[in-house]
């Protein structure tokens, strides 16, 4: 009975001893994952470091674009608004030149149209 029980007790052992190198090579691979994912994590936090960076170039680079473009835009209105006043003198002096009592008229029609705009513009900002 005794050798039957020793016997047992040594399959158990056996049985222990297999389970136990099987739980440690477990825990070495876990380990080697662990270590790999960590330095897939150190890898992934200096791309991310780069990319910011990256991300932060590109963005000065973006807005220094929107920038020249918004300066570009107010220089082509600048100078539109140049050649329209340019325009305007040139007729206002052909006008003066060729009918100047229509033209007085028309100016002074106009000057009479703004007067109205503009009290009529501070009349309603008084009453709101």
């Amino acid at each position: 009975m005794l050798v039957h029980e020793l016997h047992a007790l040594r399959k158990e052992v056996k049985e222990l001893d297999a389970h136990n190198t099987s739980l440690t090579s477990e825990l070495k691979r876990s380990k080697q994952l662990r270590s790999a994912a960590e330095e897939k994590a150190d890898l992934a936090t200096r791309k991310g470091s780069y990319a910011k960076k990256a991300n932060a170039f590109l963005g000065i680079l973006t807005n220094i674009a929107t920038l020249a473009g918004i300066m570009f835009a107010l220089f082509v209105d600048s100078i539109r608004f140049v050649v329209a006043i340019l325009c305007l003198i040139s007729r206002f002096i052909w006008r003066i030149s060729t009918h100047p009592g229509e033209c007085f008229r028309e100016w002074g029609r106009c000057v009479w149209v703004v007067i109205r705009v503009i009290i009529t513009v501070l009349l309603l900002s008084f009453i709101s």
